[in-house]
């Protein structure tokens, strides 16, 4: 599925051959690392904990999410290429968020930062992890104005208060985008809980963006695509062509099992960039050359069990490339593989992740297991993939 999805729970580092969480340290002592992949320079640690990342429009900032130890909240950043934190947009003093936020895109000007933010009071808020940006549960749309310092909320999705008020409906908003011109913002919607369907029913919503003087404001928001086979689908990006990148089980196949697709949302047509329906393949972006990066565990040595729960079951992911018409995948990363510079000694999922506007450089979260043998515990850390030629 999404991030969190994919069963990130912490947010620290592991060093390599560590069974204790600490330091991410690529190649031993070295912080810049060469990589197996002919097509990448080097690998470089951004942040020890941190989640989600997406650059800004000049490619010089990245937004991310990090959970705050002492509350099991997650809160929005931005950081510089050099690792430096240079503003903290949510979970301070006087903000209006007392729980989960994340998830955070920058608006083309730059001036906007869009994210999920769980609602303060609803059921079952016991539990931090309920909000978690990678899942959004009882989460609405709020934008933050990089000039004004002003937070403006974009979805009103009321959610019952207290399970007391009869069945709860886990309903969700996660994973915004900006069209290529500016001009839409489309966002994953959890629309339905129907309990026969693994994760219920998900859809792609699109709304108009109104970026003026006086903020940012949704217009006429509508459904963009829901899944005529299948139950999950999420949107990633969108080709020079106009077609969406979203993810999902659009062919009827198992959760466990969706592939990435190019998708015409006009007609609904959609060509499968993966064909790999007994592997997850997600948290895909397009490239300046019209490629995609997406997340897979087709090399990985577990199989998921689809009959158990996903976030209770060991996995290993990397990174591939594929071409826009998807014959021909290549392996990026290669942090599993005791041969390769990048290995990191313990299991390791390498998931959502954003290539800079000029394509030279891809900001991804690296997830390292350190749960043992009998359960998983991913740490959450922020890695800088530099590529030797743009594609």
């Amino acid at each position: 599925m999404l991030a969190a999805l994919a069963g990130l729970t912490a947010c620290n580092g592991v060093t390599a051959g560590s069974a204790e969480p600490g330091d991410v340290r690529f190649c031993r002592e070295v912080r810049q690392c060469p990589a197996k992949s002919p097509l990448v320079e080097s690998i470089t640690m951004l942040q020890q904990s941190g989640a989600r990342p997406r650059f800004d429009p000049s490619g010089t900032r990245v937004a991310f999410d990090r959970k705050d130890d002492r509350t099991g909240f997650y809160h929005v950043y931005i950081s510089d290429l050099d690792g430096h934190v240079v503003q903290q947009i949510t979970g301070r003093p006087g903000d209006p968020f007392r729980r989960n936020s994340g998830n955070a895109v920058f608006s083309p000007s730059g001036r906007f930062l869009v994210f999920i933010a769980e609602e303060n009071s609803h059921a079952l808020d016991r539990v931090a992890s309920t909000g978690d940006p990678g899942v959004g549960l009882f989460c609405n749309l709020w934008a933050y104005d990089r000039q004004s310092g002003a937070f403006t909320r974009l979805t009103d999705i009321e959610y019952p208060s207290s399970v007391l008020q009869g069945r709860v409906d886990y309903m969700a908003v996660v994973n915004p985008h900006f069209s290529k011109d500016g001009r839409r913002l489309l966002w994953t919607e959890r629309y339905a809980n129907d309990r026969k369907k693994k994760w219920g029913d998900w859809r792609v919503m699109q709304a108009d963006v109104d970026d003026g003087h006086d903020g940012l404001q949704l217009r006429d928001i509508r459904i963009g695509y829901t899944p005529a086979q299948g139950n999950y689908v999420t949107y990633m990006g969108q080709f020079d062509s106009g077609q969406w990148l979203v993810s999902g089980n659009l062919d009827g196949q198992d959760v466990f099992g969706m592939d990435t697709y190019a998708l015409d949302p006009a007609s609904g047509q959609r060509r499968n960039l993966t064909r790999t329906p007994t592997f997850w393949e997600e948290d895909a972006d397009v490239t300046r050359g019209q490629h995609v990066i997406y997340m897979s565990n087709q090399d990985s040595a577990y199989r998921y069990d689809t009959d158990r729960d996903w976030k209770k079951q060991k996995i290993t992911r990397e990174y591939y490339l594929t071409d826009a018409s998807g014959a021909h995948s290549e392996r990026l990363t290669y942090f599993n593989d005791p041969g390769a510079p990048e290995y990191l000694g313990k299991p390791a999922i390498a998931v959502a992740s954003d290539v800079s506007p000029d394509g030279r450089l891809l900001v991804g979260t690296l997830g390292i297991d350190y749960g043992g043998q009998a359960h998983r515990m991913f740490d959450l850390s922020l890695m800088l993939i530099r590529f030797k030629n743009p594609e």
